[in-house]
């Protein structure tokens, strides 16, 4: 696999959890987590390129 590939996989699986957690969670529990995911995602996605 490539740096991309691998990149977007992860990207993917950051956007499951973070679904799961603003779904499942009530959002006042878990706000900074999810902020956290939310900015490590779309660095990700930058240096993806997408």
């Amino acid at each position: 696999m490539d740096k991309k590939e691998i990149l977007e996989q992860q990207i993917a699986k950051l956007a499951e959890v973070i679904d799961s957690l603003k779904k499942n969670i009530p959002e006042e529990k878990f706000v900074d987590e999810v902020s956290f995911l939310s900015i490590v995602k779309d660095k990700l996605a930058d240096q993806c390129g997408e």
